[in-house]
């Protein structure tokens, strides 16, 4: 039998046509994991210049855990007060993305499961943010 592989990535992100990375975070004390201007030109790992559409800061939990109670907590700790996201000039769009991925069994399928802690329900209650969830299942 198999052993299961998982990935979990979790991140906050805001976006906004006049959002400033820098300005934002100043704001919180804290540095980004990636962020960007709108408008800013790029050159992609094929050496193509493209230009981007979207002010980006995004906050990545770096945990490699399994378990999706440490990426979460992992954020709440970096973001003491998060009650206000949303209402930061230039932000259009916040929220908690959860990506999580696992490989399947020997016949493609399978299931994995994730928890959130009461702790963890409260944390993000108090960032206010909707949460995205992606899921996916990958044949190998």
């Amino acid at each position: 039998m198999k052993t299961a592989s998982y990935m979990i990535d979790v991140s906050i992100f805001l976006r906004g046509d006049e959002l400033d990375p820098e300005s934002i975070s100043n704001k919180l004390g804290v540095t980004p994991s990636s962020s960007q201007y709108a408008n800013e030109k790029r050159i992609t790992s094929t050496n193509q210049e493209y230009v981007t559409k979207i002010g980006v800061w995004e906050l990545a939990a770096e945990s490699r855990s399994f378990i999706l109670s440490d990426h979460i907590n992992e954020l709440a700790a970096k973001l003491k007060s998060a009650n206000y996201l949303r209402h930061i000039e230039g932000v259009q769009e916040a929220y908690v993305d959860v990506f999580i991925a696992s490989d399947t069994d020997e016949d493609g399928e399978g299931t994995f499961e994730f928890e959130l802690s009461e702790e963890n329900i409260a944390a993000l209650a108090q960032m206010g943010l909707p949460i995205r969830f992606t899921a996916a299942l990958v044949k190998k």
